[in-house]
């Protein structure tokens, strides 16, 4: 049966690689005007509010694990997607052919990242706690691949292939927490190690910030307005229990800093991240940040729990926590400069954090790495 399936599949894709060209040309001629803006919404901050609602879900159901699997899955699509877009470079549709598209997008066009990533987390509603809304985040994730060829961005190729793709590392990474206990290794690894949470946390929350960057879905104003925001919740839960708000706090965030500064990690990063797109052009903004999500969190998780030679002018750090920090750094900045110049501007930046710089108060990690990385690499 499974190979029929999956015969059925290669020949579906095989006609819509044939038709692409009429397909979208059909799409584009038989637009309806009262479906522009609902599409043009969906394509621009769909995924954004279904992946916070689903987040949401998650935690609030206390499927803790999952969560963090789900985190891997969304940035495994991600990755390989973009692999992808790399290695087969096809133009946007509105470039080869005259199409009307209702908006422009960066970079090349298969498979859609929009569909990889969305589709990346269906596989999870198979658990017992989310089965009930499997169907509805199906339509949801459908809807937000179909905008991007409504739109014109997209084949119905890319989003074919994209959604595919995202489902079958889902379904992997599913496989792998029903089968082998992946997920109960891995909780119960975090669940014992409170830091390695918090900078799973932190990496997480750093490259999703570098995935809506590169989408445009996230600008200035957006990152300014949820600094505001972030600094009032961080008012408020210096007096009250903010409903899920203070479970979050009390996963992923410090004792001393509930106390003090509840949610400065997140703060910070937000900052950090507002500072580079405001001081840096586009790549550079997100191979900074994207060097504080992952150089910063593996330094931080393997100097602390793997790190043996300590750095001789300063001893809480280690010199293979830092190396590894500059080459995870460098593999996340590559996607959007020069391998040279990833390296170059990773190494300064994890030099720098290495440093515990204060001018009468400490600076924080999270605005310190992506100023220098950012410097650095603009410089280059």
């Amino acid at each position: 049966m499974n190979h029929w399936k999956f015969l059925l599949w290669f020949l579906g894709l095989l006609g819509v690689l044939y038709f692409d060209h009429d397909l979208l040309l059909w799409m584009a001629e038989h637009r309806m005007s009262f479906l522009d803006e609902f599409m043009m919404f969906l394509t621009d901050f769909g995924l954004l509010f279904g992946v916070i609602l689903f987040g949401v879900a998650l935690f609030e159901e206390k499927l803790h694990r999952q969560l963090i699997l789900v985190i891997l899955a969304f940035l495994v699509a991600l990755e390989v997607s973009y692999l992808l877009k790399m290695g087969f470079q096809v133009p946007r549709p509105y470039e080869m052919w005259e199409i009307a598209a209702l908006k422009g997008a960066e970079g090349f066009s298969f498979p859609s990242m929009h569909a990889s990533f969305i589709f990346a987390a269906l596989p999870f509603f198979k658990s017992r706690k989310l089965r009930r809304w499997w169907w509805t985040w199906a339509v949801f994730a459908s809807l937000v691949a179909f905008s991007r060829v409504y739109v014109g961005v997209h084949y119905v190729s890319d989003v074919l292939v994209g959604g595919l793709l995202g489902y079958g590392i889902g379904s992997f990474l599913y496989y792998l927490e029903k089968v082998h206990g992946f997920t109960d290794w891995l909780g119960g690894h975090i669940k014992d190690r409170f830091e390695v949470r918090r900078q799973l946390g932190h990496a997480g929350l750093g490259m999703m910030i570098v995935f809506l960057i590169y989408l445009d879905l996230v600008s200035s104003g957006v990152l300014l307005l949820a600094l505001l925001v972030g600094g009032i919740l961080v008012l408020l839960s210096l007096f009250m229990e903010l409903p899920i708000v203070e479970p979050i706090l009390q996963y992923f965030e410090r004792p001393h800093h509930r106390k003090r500064f509840p949610g400065r990690g997140s703060f910070f990063m937000v900052l950090g991240a507002l500072l580079a797109v405001i001081l840096f052009e586009k790549n550079v903004a997100m191979a900074a940040i994207a060097v504080m999500a992952l150089g910063d969190s593996v330094t931080n998780i393997f100097g602390r729990y793997f790190g043996e030679v300590k750095l001789p002018y300063n001893p809480k750090k280690t010199v293979d926590g830092a190396l590894l920090g500059v080459g995870a750094g460098t593999l996340a900045a590559f996607f959007f400069v020069p391998f040279h110049v990833a390296l170059i501007g990773s190494f300064c930046a994890m030099f720098v954090e290495t440093l515990d710089l204060k001018i009468g108060i400490e600076i924080d990690d999270n605005v310190l790495v992506p100023l220098v990385a950012g410097c650095v690499m603009g410089l280059l």
